[in-house]
């Protein structure tokens, strides 16, 4: 698993520029989730991380779908937020090869930058419970983990 570290102005820019981007004040669900967001992108894991967090959730995080295949065999996680485009393994492998294993008792919802007319049937038929675009938002997060929840 990576784990996220900086220096201290890189850190104090990064929450300046968080603070900006989220609000003071963001709803808390009753029962926190156990999330594994999977992705390449150190900034992406940031941004994406931060927004869970604020959603109350404890987040771990994954670099690719090798890791986090690995990740889960260690640890129980409720739901995988997952990138498709990552070295070593992408996302849909690693999907396929979750549902294999772990039939649907865990969560997939895929994340990408890349066009959904073209991607979203293959995360799908990849075993994916949903499918969003980057860039992603608190309220697009929480609509898609609530939906991915109630399957």
């Amino acid at each position: 698993m990576i784990s996220v570290s900086q220096s201290d102005a890189n850190t104090e820019k990064w929450q300046l520029f968080l603070t900006q981007i989220f609000p003071e004040k963001s709803e808390v669900i009753k029962q926190p989730l156990k999330i594994l967001l999977v992705d390449d992108s150190l900034m992406d894991q940031i941004i994406a991380g931060e927004m869970l967090r604020k959603l109350g959730h404890e987040v771990a995080v994954a670099g690719n779908g090798a890791e986090a295949i690995q990740a889960i065999e260690h640890k129980y996680y409720d739901l995988l937020i997952m990138d498709v485009h990552m070295p070593e393994m992408d996302g849909l492998q690693a999907a396929r090869h979750i549902r294999n294993r772990y039939g649907e008792l865990i969560r997939i919802i895929f994340a990408t930058g890349s066009p959904p007319d073209i991607y979203r049937e293959m995360c799908f038929d990849a075993g994916g419970d949903d499918f969003m675009t980057k860039p992603l938002t608190i309220a697009r997060l929480r609509a898609a983990i609530d939906l991915a929840m109630r399957r």
